[in-house]
């Protein structure tokens, strides 16, 4: 959890460009009693992919009568990717 919520912070500190404090080094921090150090990697670019809920435009291809189809039916293109591409994988 600690790994999550690390880089969703610092992902909506990059969003809003403010400052990202500098590491601090482990041998710096003052512990108590039962205490320890954990090292957690974050990675921005990982939980980005996973969670920006940003839209992304894609270039597709079907078939000409299904084309035609959906059209006549108003079909929402872009919901009904999503959600086939979410039970899909199963996500």
């Amino acid at each position: 959890m600690a790994k999550d919520a690390i880089e969703m912070w610092l992902w909506d500190a990059e969003n809003k460009n403010e400052d990202i404090p500098e590491a601090t080094s482990s041998g710096k921090i003052k512990l108590e009693e039962n205490q320890q150090v954990t090292l957690v990697a974050a990675d921005t670019d990982e939980w980005r992919r996973l969670y920006d809920t940003k839209s992304v435009k894609k270039t597709l291809s079907i078939p000409s009568w299904l084309n035609t189809r959906a059209e006549k039916a108003n079909a929402p293109f872009s919901q009904i990717l999503q959600e086939g591409l979410k039970e899909y994988l199963k996500v």
